[in-house]
């Protein structure tokens, strides 16, 4: 179970090797919405093309199945060389009627036999109905798993989408710090010539300027992993150059949606509940076809035979009609053990549904609760950013006065640049979780991300 996810993060990693920190010139980049993102996955999704060939699969065992319930037509045939041909010499009569013995030949050296029969089902009948419904449940199965592979790799695209985004802001924010300290060290070099700042001071600029720019840097390589996890999510080539735009609203809107609005929405939609149903009537059925292994099997034939070289005592064309029949009348409780596991399957399998559907509710209510925390953050980290923002704006006229130190502006950089961080986290977290709730309602990210 561990190796798709171990080969998901090779391939991830090999796509960042190749891709590198900047973007290739002659690439040409992939402009895409939050929407076409999410379609594209659809469209090009392994996942949901291989369930597709599993439904057609599926739907090709229920026809076969029902199949059965028809005569079946055989031919078999035969070309044997015997090692000497077989015959059988009658005794010579009684001297008075003075005639030799007869030798007949009973079977040739060369013979064959060609038969072509004629078999209808007729006890199975009765139970390969049940059969029947056992495999369109299974089909029915298959096909939603499609459905979930549809909802699952448009999650992972949407997600991908978002985190790729988040990434993006988290190195613009980088940027804008080292920007914003790149100019905060021009000042004191200007002050320290004035003789207003010490050396000392443009020492500490100076490291916190590089410290910065190491933080661009990850951030430079979170923007290099998450744009390679974008693309194999979108199933393009290693080489592709995603450009994602951000067009969702800012600051977001809150969730109009209530608990029973989104549980109703989840065991309504979601396709593991479906799955889990289908099971269930396939347990159902299995008690009945197992009964039937203790029935006896009757079958009607019609048969035709064209042999040669058996001999005149066998005749060259013969056919026959009738009925054979075969009963295992003790095996020792092997068929009834059957019939009470197939009971406890299907027990079991009505216990797992309700488990299932459980789970369902559960998980919609847990992403509602996960969506509206994340959305609460959002007015907190805004007002911390506003505050954050006024009071750099302060401090950099009072240091470009010479009436602030350096420990002042590098107090305010660091609670600005904390603050837009912080503010960038939690917008996308919300983003984030609204993503999971709609994925936990059964519906198509891009038809409801955001959900308004």
């Amino acid at each position: 179970m561990l190796q798709p996810h171990r080969t998901r993060f090779h391939r991830i990693l090999a796509i960042v090797s190749t891709v590198g920190l900047a973007t290739s010139a002659a690439a040409q980049p992939l402009r895409l919405t939050f929407g076409d993102a999410v379609q594209m996955s659809i469209d090009r999704g392994p996942e949901i093309a291989g369930a597709r060939h599993g439904a057609t699969a599926a739907d090709l065992k229920a026809s076969a199945t029902a199949s059965q319930a028809y005569a079946k037509l055989r031919a078999e045939g035969n070309l044997l060389r015997w090692n000497e041909p077989l015959q059988i010499t009658f005794g010579p009569m009684p001297a008075a009627i003075g005639m030799a013995p007869t030798t007949t030949v009973v079977r040739e050296q060369m013979t064959s036999l060609f038969s072509i029969s004629l078999a209808q089902p007729i006890s199975g009948l009765f139970v390969l109905h049940h059969m029947v419904a056992i495999d369109r449940s299974a089909a029915e199965g298959a096909r939603t798993d499609i459905a979930r592979a549809r909802l699952d790799t448009a999650s992972r695209a949407a997600e991908a989408y978002l985190r790729l985004l988040q990434a993006n802001a988290t190195a613009e924010v980088a940027g804008k710090t080292l920007g914003q300290l790149e100019a905060q060290l021009e000042r004191a070099r200007a002050l320290e010539q004035a003789g207003v700042l010490g050396r000392v001071d443009v020492l500490r600029l100076i490291s916190t300027r590089d410290g910065a720019r190491q933080g661009l840097l990850r951030a430079q390589t979170g923007v290099a992993v998450a744009s390679a996890t974008l693309t194999l999510a979108l199933d393009l080539k290693p080489e592709a150059v995603v450009e994602v735009v951000d067009d969702l609203p800012d600051p977001p809107p809150p969730i109009a949606l209530t608990e029973a609005n989104a549980v109703h929405a989840a065991t309504g939609a979601r396709p593991e509940l479906s799955a889990s149903r289908e099971r269930t009537v396939q347990a159902q059925e299995g008690p009945t076809v197992a009964k039937a292994q203790l029935l006896p099997n009757v079958m009607g034939v019609a048969t035709y035979q064209h042999t040669k070289g058996q001999g005149s005592f066998q005749p060259v064309n013969a056919w026959f009609v009738g009925a054979t029949l075969s009963w295992d009348i003790w095996d020792w409780g092997k068929t009834w053990d059957g019939v009470k596991e197939a009971r406890a399957r299907a027990s079991q399998a009505e216990v797992a549904d309700k488990i299932v559907r459980d789970q369902i509710a559960f998980d919609a209510r847990r992403r509602l609760l996960e969506a509206k925390s994340a959305f609460e953050t959002l007015a907190p980290a805004r007002t911390s950013l506003q505050a954050a923002e006024e009071a750099h704006r302060i401090q950099t006229v009072r240091f470009s006065k010479g009436a602030a130190s350096t420990t002042d502006v590098i107090d305010a950089e660091a609670d600005l640049s904390r603050a837009r961080g912080a503010y960038t986290q939690a917008r996308y977290d919300y983003y984030l979780a609204q993503a999971a709730l709609v994925r936990a309602m059964g519906e198509i990210p891009a038809q409801r991300a955001p959900v308004r």
